[in-house]
């Protein structure tokens, strides 16, 4: 997204509640006027539910810091914090922010065909840009996982930072290929009371194991000192607190781009298809 061009240099913004109030508005129609720099979407139109995160994060840094202006001054040594007023509480009003479209059901369905196709590239999704990838390792483990575990990915985005249980006490887990060696705890989200783990291999263990690790990592780099992550799969905009998941609709993207690449093939045809 390209920068706003305007040379404002005080926390204040303008010293007069009327001039604040239309300076952000200028800077809500250049939200949504921006274009994409990075990513499938470059140089298309921000989606209006990215333009409505970045006015929501703007606003809601500035309510903050208005309801902590003394403290903000004294900490940042910035006196013009101590100078917000009411027009820093709130730049919007309702319906005046973007509204993002309602999401389509048929989204939610990857026919088999596309599947076979993004499974036999899914090596493409972790690639770095730089090597012909897409540079997604975490859309990679997402697919991987769905693949093995049938779950809706949607249930797969929610999994807890730490969602793998040891199996009961009992004989040592088989070190056959494709023993049941721990039990995978995730979010139900369809039938109240039904089961919410269920057994998984050593192959799955360790694509979530690869998860932890890349994330630590990442959060080793990105996020603020001490941040506990909300989830096992990362945002990885705006999350320096570590609490935004990964999202479907990052997700889609990044299917949408790698099915159009003729980097692979379905082996034949299939029907039906599977829950996204």
């Amino acid at each position: 997204m390209t920068s706003w061009p305007r040379g404002i240099s005080e926390p204040w913004l303008d010293a007069g509640p009327a001039r604040v109030r239309q300076l952000m508005l200028e800077f809500l129609g250049h939200v949504r006027a921006s274009r994409a720099s990075r990513g499938p979407a470059k140089g298309q139109p921000v989606s209006p539910a990215h333009a409505k995160t970045v006015l929501v994060h703007v606003e809601q840094f500035y309510l903050f810091m208005h309801d902590h202006k003394d403290q903000a001054a004294a900490a940042t040594g910035e006196p013009g914090w101590a100078g917000l007023g009411p027009a820093h509480a709130v730049f919007y009003r309702t319906r005046e922010l973007p509204r993002p479209s309602r999401r389509d059901p048929g989204r939610d369905v990857i026919g088999d065909t596309a599947m076979a196709k993004i499974m036999a590239g899914i090596g493409r999704l972790g690639e770095p840009a730089s090597d012909g990838g897409l540079g997604d390792p975490q859309a990679m483990r997402i697919m991987m996982l769905q693949a093995r575990l049938g779950r809706r990915i949607s249930e797969i985005l929610m999994l807890d930072p730490d969602p793998l249980l040891p199996l009961a006490a009992g004989p040592a887990a088989s070190a056959e290929p494709g023993a049941m060696t721990a039990r995978l705890r995730y979010q139900q989200t369809k039938i109240d009371g039904a089961p919410d783990t269920i057994l998984v291999d050593a192959e799955v263990a360790a694509i979530i194991r690869e998860q932890q690790d890349w994330a630590a990592a990442w959060l080793g780099g990105h996020a603020a000192p001490g941040a506990r992550p909300r989830a096992l799969f990362l945002g990885m905009l705006f999350n320096r607190n570590a609490d935004r998941p990964y999202v479907s609709a990052t997700l889609h993207r990044a299917l949408t781009e790698l099915a159009r690449r003729p980097c692979c093939r379905p082996a034949s045809p299939a029907t039906g298809g599977t829950r996204a």
